[in-house]
């Protein structure tokens, strides 16, 4: 139910590129942004694969666990799992790193020079898309 009221909310937006000009365009998307991250950083137990990723980021507290042991994923994800763990942070630190990169990157690409005309269009599109990189998957980091 969730998303589909955030894509209730976009959709007016999407449609309305044309009035409004660059600076709002981009507030606007900053704030979507921002809420997307709060969603994807704080949400728990959520998804089939939860406890896999739970387990790989709690093993990931050595290079051994974090890269070698047989339950390990992608290098780039146990590079970060293990960062974010030696540096002291727990499981929802992590999915606040994790989505910041993946939101943060397509970012900006909406706000470049080619997408800012139809930013906000293609905000809704990205929502529909991957639900707003509110749900953490390995691919849609490698993906943005």
């Amino acid at each position: 139910m969730l998303l589909l009221s955030i894509a209730l909310i976009l959709i007016p937006f999407a449609f309305l590129d044309k009035v409004f000009n660059n600076r709002t365009k981009r507030i606007i998307i900053i704030l979507f942004s921002g809420y997307f991250i709060f969603l994807g950083g704080f949400r728990w137990l959520t998804g089939t694969d939860w406890y896999a990723y739970y387990y790989a980021f709690l093993n990931s507290d050595t290079i051994y666990g974090a890269f070698l042991a047989p339950h390990t994923m992608e290098w780039g994800y146990g590079f970060l799992n293990y960062i974010v763990n030696v540096l002291g942070g727990n499981y929802t630190i992590f999915l606040i790193v994790f989505t910041f990169l993946k939101v943060y990157l397509k970012y900006r690409v909406f706000i470049s020079q080619y997408f800012i005309n139809y930013a906000l269009f293609s905000f809704f599109l990205f929502y529909c898309y991957e639900a707003g990189a509110i749900y953490g998957t390995r691919q849609t980091l490698a993906v943005s």
